[in-house]
C-alpha cells in the first residue's frame, strides 16, 4: 500500500470509528459508566489485594461452604506462598502451572504467583494427561500446583514432563467441620476438617502446609509490574492445539474495571457466586479478579450444584452470578415459588452455550426473583481479550436483545473499540454488513507464547483480528455470527451456524442445538442441525415434524437437515463440540 493510500485508509477508519462512537454514546444505558472505573487507580492487581487487606482486612474475600477467608488472610497466605516460590529458586518470568478445582488454594496460588513475579498458567484439572503435558511443555513450567486427589495428573507429570517441583494441596483443608452448603461428591468424601489425605508427598512433591510456612515476601511492588507478563491463558484448542495468550496485570485490572463500570459487580455490598471453573478465562475474571479488584466477597462452589447455588444466594445475599442458561433453568425448577431465595440477585449473567436465553426463561426468572432481576447475556468475549468485550446491561427493553437476529452482544465496554472488516482485503465493511470482527482494548493480549507467526497474523496495528464473523448494525450493536471456518455457503448464500442455532432453539422442544456443514453435490454445502430435545418431547416429536417447523420459520436456504441426538457433545468449557458433531455426519 502506498503512503497516500495508507493515509486515506487511516482517515476512513477514523471517520468510521467516530460514527460508531456517536452511535454508542446515543444508545449508552443510563447508569452505566462511560469510562473504566479504577477505585484505587491503575496499579497492579496485587496492589489492590494489599490495600483492601489493610483497609478492610476482616471482610471475607472468599466464602467456601461456610469457611471464610478474609482479605488479611488471603494477603498473608499468598505472601507466604510467594516467599516459598522465590526461596525455591524461581525468578521473575518463570512459569508456574496450577491445576486445581475451585477452592481457596487456587486464589492463594494465583496471587502468590503474581506477587513472586512469576507467570500464572491455569490448567483445567479435568484434562487428561496428554492435554496437561502439552500445556506444561509449551509453557515451560517447572512448578505445578495441584491437589492430592489428582493422582492421574501427578503420575503423568512425574513420568513425562520437565516439572521439577509440585506443590500438593488437600481439598479438605478449607472445608468447615459443618458445611453451610451441600457438598459435591468430590468433597463430601474428604470428611471433616483435619482428616489426613491418603496421598503422601515425597521427592519433589511439597505439601501445601509446608509451602505456606515460608517467610512472607516484602510488600512493595516492582518496576514495570503492571505491564510485564503475568499469565498464560490457553485457548480452548477447538481449532488446533491450545495457544498461550500472553496477559499482563494491566489486562486484568482493565477487565475488573469494566466489570465494575457496567454493573456486573456494583456497590460495596456486592457478593459474587462463582461455580464456573476458575481456570477458564471467564472464571478468572468473575472469580479471581473482579471481586478482589472491587474489595467485595466471592462465594465459591467447587462445581455446579443447583441446591448449593440456591442456598448460597439465600444465605449470603448473592448479588451477581455467571452461569449458562441451563443453570438458570435448573434453579427455576428447584425454586418454584415467586420471590423465594432469588431476590438479592441484581446481575444474573447468562451464557447461551447449549440452551439459548429466550423470553419465557427471562419472564419466569423475573416473576420469581423480582422485576429488577433480569437474566441477560454476559456479552462477547474470548481468551485473547480477557473475555469481557461487550455488555448488555440496560438493553433489555421489550426483549429487543433476545428478539434481535442473529446473536445480540450489545455495546463495547468502556475503552474498547470494535470494527468489522473484509476477511480478504482487511477493508472496513459498512454497518449492517457481515465481516471479520477486530477488537482494540487495554485487555488484548500481546501475542501467543512462543508463536510469533500466529501472533503477527492476528495482531495488526493494535487490533486483534478475532477470526469471528460478526456485524455491527446501524444502531452500533454487535451481533455474533460464528467462527469464520464455520460459515457455510449454501447454493452461493452465506449461512451462519449461530443464526440457525438461534432460530432452532426457539422451538419449545429444544434443549440444545449444534449446527455444522455437510458437503452436498447440488448446493455445495447444507446445514445439519444436531438437536437435543427436552425429555418431555422425546416421544412426541419426529425429525420430519421438526423439519416442517423449520421450513415455516426460516428462509429455505437456511433450513437444516435435522438429526436428533440423545446428548450433545460438549467441550471442557461447556460449549457444543462442533468437531465431534462433524464426526457424526457420515455415521
Amino acid at each position: 500500500m502506498t503512503r497516500s493510500a495508507s493515509a486515506a485508509a487511516d482517515r476512513h477508519e477514523a471517520a468510521y470509528l467516530e460514527e460508531l462512537t456517536a452511535l454508542w454514546q446515543l444508545r449508552w444505558p443510563t447508569g452505566v459508566a462511560a469510562a473504566p472505573a479504577y477505585p484505587l487507580g491503575e496499579i497492579p492487581l496485587t496492589g489492590y489485594l494489599r490495600r483492601w487487606a489493610r483497609d478492610r482486612g476482616d471482610r471475607p474475600a472468599i466464602i467456601y461452604y461456610g469457611t471464610e477467608v478474609s482479605y488479611a488472610e488471603l494477603d498473608e497466605s499468598s505472601d507466604r506462598l510467594a516467599g516459598f516460590l522465590q526461596a525455591s529458586g524461581l525468578q521473575g518470568g518463570d512459569r508456574v502451572a496450577v491445576a486445581l478445582p475451585n477452592c481457596p488454594q487456587l486464589f492463594i496460588a494465583f496471587y502468590a504467583i503474581l506477587k513472586s513475579g512469576c507467570v500464572y498458567v491455569p490448567v483445567n484439572p479435568g484434562y487428561k494427561p496428554q492435554e496437561l503435558l502439552h500445556i506444561l511443555t509449551d509453557s515451560g513450567a517447572r512448578t505445578l500446583v495441584t491437589f492430592s486427589a489428582a493422582r492421574q495428573l501427578i503420575d503423568a507429570v512425574s513420568d513425562g514432563s520437565a516439572v521439577g517441583r509440585m506443590i500438593i494441596a488437600d481439598l479438605g483443608d478449607y472445608l468447615p467441620a459443618t458445611p453451610e452448603l451441600p457438598l459435591p461428591a468430590m468433597l463430601s468424601r474428604l470428611g471433616r476438617l483435619g482428616e489426613q489425605s491418603a496421598f503422601q508427598c515425597g521427592g519433589s512433591a511439597i505439601p501445601w502446609a509446608d509451602a505456606l510456612r515460608a517467610q512472607r515476601v516484602s510488600g512493595g511492588t516492582q518496576p514495570g509490574e503492571l505491564d510485564r507478563l503475568a499469565a498464560l491463558n490457553y485457548t480452548g484448542g477447538t481449532t488446533g492445539l491450545p495457544k498461550g495468550c500472553r496477559h499482563s496485570q494491566r489486562n486484568m485490572i482493565y477487565a475488573g474495571a469494566c466489570a465494575r463500570s457496567v454493573g456486573v459487580i456494583s456497590g460495596a455490598d456486592a457478593v459474587s457466586l462463582v461455580f464456573v471453573p476458575l481456570c477458564w478465562i471467564a472464571g478468572e475474571d468473575y472469580g479471581l479478579i473482579a471481586p478482589i479488584f472491587t474489595g467485595t466477597t466471592c462465594v465459591v462452589l467447587a462445581r455446579w450444584d443447583a441446591d448449593a447455588a440456591l442456598a448460597a444466594i439465600s444465605r449470603y445475599g448473592v448479588t451477581t452470578m455467571l452461569g449458562t442458561v441451563d443453570h438458570y433453568v435448573e434453579m427455576l425448577h428447584r425454586c418454584p415459588a415467586a420471590g423465594e431465595r432469588l431476590g438479592t440477585l441484581r446481575a444474573p449473567l447468562a451464557m447461551s452455550f447449549v440452551t439459548r436465553l429466550n423470553e419465557q426463561i427471562r419472564d419466569q426468572w423475573s416473576e420469581r426473583a423480582g422485576g429488577l432481576s433480569i437474566v441477560r447475556e454476559a456479552g462477547y468475549g474470548m481468551t485473547e481479550t480477557h473475555a469481557l468485550d461487550t455488555f448488555t446491561t440496560g438493553l433489555q427493553g421489550g426483549d429487543a436483545d433476545i428478539r434481535s437476529e442473529p446473536v445480540f452482544c450489545g455495546l463495547p465496554v468502556p475503552g474498547t473499540q470494535l470494527k468489522i472488516v473484509d476477511f480478504g482485503s482487511g477493508a472496513l465493511v459498512p454497518l449492517g454488513s457481515a465481516g471479520g470482527l477486530a477488537i482494540r482494548s487495554p485487555s488484548v493480549c500481546d501475542g501467543y507464547w512462543g508463536n510469533p507467526a500466529e501472533s503477527a497474523a492476528v495482531l495488526q496495528d493494535g487490533w486483534l483480528h478475532t477470526g469471528d464473523i460478526a456485524m455491527l448494525d446501524t444502531s452500533g450493536y454487535l451481533h455474533f455470527l460464528g467462527r469464520r471456518k464455520e460459515m457455510l455457503k449454501v447454493a452461493g448464500a452465506s449461512v451462519f451456524p449461530a443464526e440457525v442455532e438461534s432460530l432452532v432453539c426457539r422451538h419449545p422442544a429444544v434443549a440444545g442445538c449444534g449446527v455444522v456443514g455437510m458437503a452436498d453435490p447440488r448446493k455445495g454445502e447444507i446445514p445439519v442441525a444436531f438437536v437435543e430435545l427436552r425429555e418431555s418431547w422425546v416421544a412426541s416429536l419426529t425429525e420430519v415434524e421438526f423439519t416442517a417447523w423449520c421450513k415455516e420459520n426460516m428462509a429455505s436456504y437456511k433450513v437444516p437437515l435435522v438429526r436428533f441426538v440423545d446428548r450433545l457433545p460438549l467441550t471442557p468449557t461447556g460449549k457444543v463440540w462442533k468437531e465431534a458433531l462433524r464426526r457424526l455426519l457420515y455415521r
